[in-house]
């Protein structure tokens, strides 16, 4: 039996793109892993992917992480049988509406906000007792494009900038119930996100970063490995003191950080503004 063969993590959006590669790299590592997604059927095709025994590893939940009575009940159903939640990993996101943000719909605004942050704010809090009672627990975000400015993305850019500084707040409150906090920009991974970019076309996402994604298409781009090994590493021991912080998959190495409380409390890997020398503030 494996040291990780008795922890249960929990992704959600885990039965497809850059989840399931997180679902597979962790079922690897013996984890118990369950996997909530919308698709019976695809969370179907990805379990009879695995070998027998890693099959017995893992529990399926068809959900809509945008529904917050569904994610209760079912996140409650899956620490039940399988036990407390030792991380929470949320990877289901959707890029909302496409185009200039005063030609977009409120409503497929809202929905985006609805999937990617209130879906992983509702996960948060069906794991959370089980985290807080056993004394410990890993929570890791999908942060994406939040970080610059992405003409026709505006409610994915929203929502994605909003995880980057949840994941700060609530890496300062849950600090006292020992449960890390941190978030991953995976980088421009070859996912069905892309597609719905050249479905969208130029006009709507400008020709720039148009012919950007048909590069990334044709190339593969980032690889989604590198987000799964930063979420093997995030629910490891190994990661322990390091919380608030929004990491590169690709380009930032944790595993080398020598000082993780200092970072921790410091402005390095945070959501904060660049400020000139002269201006005072501290660099």
């Amino acid at each position: 039996m494996s040291f990780n063969s008795k922890k249960h993590i929990l992704i959600t959006g885990g039965s497809k793109g850059i989840g399931s590669v997180v679902s597979r790299k962790l079922i690897k590592e013996g984890f118990h892993v369950s996997i909530f997604a919308r698709n019976q059927n695809i969370l179907e095709s990805l379990k009879t992917s695995l070998s027998p025994n890693e099959q017995e590893q893992v529990s399926l939940y068809a959900c809509d992480v945008s529904k917050e009575e569904a994610v209760s009940k079912n996140i409650k159903h899956a620490i039940k049988n399988y036990g407390a939640a030792h991380a929470l990993i949320c990877c289901a996101g959707i890029h909302g509406p496409l185009g200039k943000f005063c030609d977009t719909q409120s409503v497929e605004w809202e929905e985006a906000f609805k999937v990617n942050v209130f879906g992983s704010m509702y996960a948060l809090r069906a794991v959370y007792p089980s985290m807080k009672k056993q004394g410990h627990g890993h929570v890791v975000f999908f942060s994406g494009g939040g970080q610059a400015a992405m003409p026709g993305f505006s409610a994915y850019v929203g929502s994605k900038g909003s995880i980057w500084r949840i994941t700060e707040t609530l890496a300062a409150e849950l600090k006292e119930d020992n449960i890390m906090v941190n978030a991953i920009a995976p980088g421009a991974v070859d996912t069905g996100l892309q597609d719905q970019v050249i479905a969208a076309g130029p006009a709507k996402v400008t020709e720039d970063y148009f012919k950007q994604i048909k590069k990334i298409k044709k190339s593969g781009g980032t690889s989604p490995d590198y987000a799964a090994n930063l979420c093997a590493y995030l629910v490891s021991e190994q990661s322990l003191g390091l919380s608030g912080k929004t990491l590169s998959a690709r380009w930032d190495k944790p595993e080398e950080f020598e000082n993780k409380k200092e970072i921790s409390n410091s402005d390095l890997f945070t959501y904060k503004r660049v400020i000139n020398k002269t201006g005072g503030t501290r660099f």
